[in-house]
């Protein structure tokens, strides 16, 4: 018995370590009340560095690019609940924010994207702002948190173009605790 436990150990940690090298460019993202892992789409970059000036631990772009010019990126960030909020209270404020900030967008729920069997996504599209931009914003909740997944374009064309990515990055969710804390 002993022997297979073992075995099985064995067989899991080579598929872990395959995984990994297959997904360099996977980062585990930390605060107070939430960690979780996201994989950059294929042919873009994670950077852990570039966003941390707006207080953004990861940030995502298409190889070739970067974080300060690019025509498209994407990042993510956490909101920890307040008392009884939930996932609707925290897509409200984000509305009433941005809306504030410029009157004319248009906020267009999209449904859902599904990670895993019993997780999912509620996806917003915004746009015509006074910038011209165009913002995708995945809300996933958690218990202690809501995880938010942006894709931010300053055309309709490469929103377009790059929303495939912006799926795979947030199918790429995996949640790994809510006991963190702040490093």
């Amino acid at each position: 018995m002993k022997k297979l436990f073992l075995l099985i150990f064995i067989l899991m940690c080579s598929q872990i370590t395959a995984r990994a090298e297959e997904d360099i460019n996977t980062g585990m993202i930390s605060g107070e009340g939430y960690s979780y892992i996201l994989t950059a789409p294929k042919g873009w970059i994670l950077d852990s560095q570039s966003g941390l000036s707006q207080g953004l631990h990861a940030v995502f772009y298409p190889a070739g690019s970067s974080w300060e010019n690019g025509e498209v990126v994407c990042y993510t960030n956490a909101v920890l609940l307040v008392n009884t909020e939930n996932i609707d209270d925290v897509m409200k404020r984000d509305m009433d924010k941005f809306k504030k900030d410029s009157p004319n967008l248009k906020a267009e729920p999209k449904g859902l994207i599904f990670i895993e069997v019993e997780k999912q996504a509620k996806v917003v599209y915004f746009g015509g702002d006074a910038n011209n931009s165009y913002l995708a914003t995945a809300y996933i909740p958690e218990q202690k948190a809501i995880v938010l997944i942006y894709l931010s374009t300053k055309t309709e064309e490469e929103f377009s173009k790059n929303i495939e990515a912006f799926h795979a990055l947030v199918k790429s969710y995996s949640f790994l605790t809510d006991k963190a804390t702040e490093q």
